[in-house]
């Protein structure tokens, strides 16, 4: 079944249980993509694609209870900075992940807890 996809619609990529995925919010509920993605560049990518069509045909997606189960921070793997960033599901709120700002070729992760790593001021600017 093909559904129209909306502006209101939000298309997140998350990390579940140590593997990256993409979830989308319809009108009858959030959905998860049955594969998984090896890296959150990939799932981001993934939703880049699934934002610029205009259908979304839900026989490759299960329908997903995401009360908070989904990771919320984004952390560098290694290093001295390692700022917890607040995930959207797409960018962090700061943009950094976006712009290029966290630098190219570094590796970042997505985790449920902040390991009280310092949150990146700009992100808590806009909550």
């Amino acid at each position: 079944m093909k559904v129209r996809l909306l502006p209101e619609n939000k298309v997140s990529a998350v990390r579940i249980k140590n593997k990256y995925h993409v979830i989308v919010e319809l009108k009858d509920g959030n959905y998860i993509h049955r594969y998984s993605l090896q890296s959150l560049r990939d799932a981001v990518n993934f939703v880049s694609r699934i934002l610029s069509a205009e259908y979304l045909d839900l026989q490759y997606w299960d329908k997903l209870d995401i009360s908070d189960t989904h990771d919320k921070y984004l952390i560098r793997n290694q290093g001295k900075k390692q700022k917890a960033h607040l995930w959207d599901g797409v960018d962090t709120l700061c943009t950094m992940w976006s712009t290029g700002g966290l630098g190219s070729g570094v590796s970042y992760d997505l985790y449920a807890d902040n390991f009280n790593k310092d949150e990146d001021l700009d992100d808590l600017m806009e909550k």
